[in-house]
């Protein structure tokens, strides 16, 4: 698990250490102090070299992925790409273990070929000689005993397999802008992440193929047994597949049939998603943006006893943010141990100051929480 967790040039983050971290770690702060940001950054470093991490993120966001020219700028801060983005984090109270380093340069500065070379696309395949850009973005891992795995993502015109009707006086050559991908693989030990975002959800065959996977895991019971905090009628969730041959999660309620979670609300089917998240990445990591998101107040305590329980079981370290009051004192109250729950607000004082993080561990939170002090 991480310890410590180290910045500098990403999104808006000049420099910046978090430490120490616990087991489970609570983000809170103003809009555009970098919460998300936060989980980004670890996230992206939990996957070593996987520049597809980072096309995810920017697609979560809403940003073009293949801008001609601007491929991951936005990642660097205030689009500074002549400076390069380092992540690094330290693991288990030792020294830093991992140095993640983003960099723009130019293709024709290569001098080494990555092998093997594998596109986003999946196929074996050469670097690009028709590039719409001359730069590209290398994703350089160095472990803990010092040994570095590089990746590299570029933009090239790709012809489109099928035609396209064009409307009267447009002319299109049938290429379109794509992400194009090669990754050294590592041999270091990469743990599994998943990441939750504050309003999007994964796609329900996806949620089904995690359910099916905790069902041959002897874990449903217990998924089950989470899910009866919010929903107290439910007596059993099931994977059926659909018409269209993929599966989806029904629940009885007593209700006469059994039915979609999709109508049982978003909160059901976002604390499923993140009860499901721990058998899918034991002993790795989960971070989830706006944890709070479509759980009435009456059950955080409930829903923050679970992840404290379910991340002890899986061996997982949780990065959660939030905005609300009432889920910080939800979450103190579930955690007894300082190690346990540690909470890290990020601040500015003017807009121009870098952020910074102030970390508070049991002792203090539970301070701050009996005499009312600001902690968002």
């Amino acid at each position: 698990m991480y310890t410590s967790f180290s910045i500098e040039n990403f999104r808006l983050f000049d420099q910046l250490t978090v430490e120490p971290l616990a087991r489970v770690n609570l983000i809170t702060g103003q809009n555009n102090a970098g919460k998300t940001a936060l989980l980004e950054a670890i996230w992206l470093h939990s996957g070593q070299n996987t520049p597809d991490l980072a096309q995810r993120i920017n697609i979560w966001r809403g940003l073009p992925t293949s801008e001609p020219g601007e491929l991951f700028s936005e990642l660097f801060r205030d689009y500074q790409t002549d400076l390069p983005i380092k992540l690094a984090g330290s693991r288990n109270g030792g020294s830093t273990s991992g140095i993640l380093t983003i960099i723009r340069r130019r293709i024709a500065d290569r001098t080494t070929t990555l092998t093997p070379a594998i596109s986003a696309a999946g196929e074996n395949r050469r670097s690009p000689s028709d590039n719409m850009s001359d730069h590209e973005i290398l994703f350089d891992y160095e472990d803990d005993s010092g040994q570095t795995f590089a990746s590299r993502a570029w933009v090239e015109l790709t012809p489109l397999p099928f035609d396209l009707p064009v409307a009267p006086g447009i002319q299109f050559d049938g290429n379109v802008p794509t992400v194009r991908a090669e990754r050294g693989l590592s041999s270091a030990d990469r743990k599994s992440s998943v990441f939750m975002q504050s309003l999007g959800r994964i796609a329900p065959p996806e949620l089904a193929a995690r359910f099916g996977r905790a069902e041959i895991a002897g874990y449903i019971s217990d998924v089950e047994g989470v899910m009866r905090l919010i929903e107290p009628r439910l007596r059993r969730l099931t994977a059926v597949p659909s018409a269209e041959g993929s599966a989806l999660i029904y629940g009885d309620v007593g209700a006469g049939r059994i039915i979609p979670i999709a109508l049982m609300g978003s909160g059901f089917s976002r604390l499923l998603e993140l009860t499901l998240a721990f058998a899918e990445v034991s002993d790795g990591s989960i971070m989830v943006d706006e944890i709070e998101n479509g759980l009435h107040h009456s059950a955080l305590v409930d829903v923050w006893q679970a992840v404290n329980r379910l991340s002890r079981e899986f061996n997982v370290q949780v990065f959660a943010t939030t905005h609300s009051y009432e889920c910080i004192v939800a979450a103190d109250s579930a955690f007894t141990e300082s190690d346990e729950l540690h909470l890290h607000h990020l601040y500015r004082r003017t807009p121009s100051e870098p952020v910074k993080a102030t970390t508070y561990k049991k002792k203090a939170l539970d301070t701050n929480i009996e005499y009312f002090w600001e902690l968002r």
